[in-house]
């Protein structure tokens, strides 16, 4: 059974608007309805409106982008996530897979694959360590040491030349996200990022500072919850004003957004 429900077919089956409100009403999926709506919120809508997910993991928002634009990109590096997801959007015109991870050079890099725990695997040595010292059960989970593999890494600027509009980049490296952001050129709409702090607030303040530099005209709000419900603030803030508010308020998630 499980195999059907990860084949192709299954997954279309899913999609399916009776399965869906099913499971609104009795799976206790109105969670999914609300970050939907965040995004739909967030990233609005127009014509050849295309989103990069880097760190699709599953697809679980990889599905909710193709329904708010004309076509999205999912980059994962891990192997099996990568296979997991050409089955899940193989019916899906305008969803492509690209399995590689995403750094600041192009090249092979060791991914550590956390085993069932997927959504902290990570190209990141620093996020590791972290992990694997006092945080042994970080946010609860009982991580057992990572498996290491080679993957192909593609820089940021090079995903971008793909053609159509980029009207969102949605980020999730697990401690990379400086990296990764080091090599973009050009304007993007919205972006987004996630840090864990204090950890690596001197990697949130580069990203800033790098966002800057393509463009002054970025301004700055945050999500404190996975999956996003909410902005935090009312005004989009200036990079100054969002780390003063990010200490002020000891938070210690915080999903950046990134908006012209």
């Amino acid at each position: 059974m499980k195999s059907f429900r990860d084949s192709p077919i299954g997954w279309e089956l899913r999609r399916n608007a009776i399965w869906r409100t099913y499971g609104r009403i009795f799976r206790g999926r109105n969670a999914e309805a609300s970050y939907e709506q965040f995004y739909r919120s967030a990233i609005g809508a127009g014509d050849g409106l295309g989103i990069l997910d880097i760190g699709a993991n599953t697809g679980g928002k990889t599905e909710i982008f193709r329904r708010l634009a004309d076509w999205v990109v999912a980059v994962e590096p891990d192997p099996e996530l990568a296979q997991l997801l050409r089955r899940r959007f193989y019916f899906r015109r305008g969803v492509k897979v690209e399995e590689c991870a995403v750094s600041d050079r192009p090249g092979i890099a060791q991914l550590h694959k956390y085993e069932g725990n997927e959504s902290f695997n990570t190209l990141s040595v620093e996020s590791v360590e972290r992990m694997s010292s006092s945080e042994k059960n970080f946010m609860g989970f009982a991580l057992h040491p990572p498996r290491r593999m080679d993957v192909q890494c593609r820089t940021l600027s090079d995903l971008c030349r793909l053609d159509g509009s980029i009207k969102y980049i949605k980020i999730d490296a697990e401690g990379l996200e400086y990296e990764i952001i080091s090599t973009l050129e050009r304007e993007i709409p919205l972006i987004s990022l996630e840090f864990n702090l204090p950890h690596f607030e001197q990697s949130l303040k580069l990203t800033l500072e790098k966002l800057r530099t393509i463009s002054s005209r970025y301004r700055f709000n945050v999500a404190i919850t996975e999956p996003p419900l909410k902005f935090e603030f009312d005004e989009w803030l200036t990079g100054a004003e969002l780390l003063a508010e990010i200490k002020r308020r000891g938070w210690f998630y915080v999903e950046l957004y990134a908006r012209l």
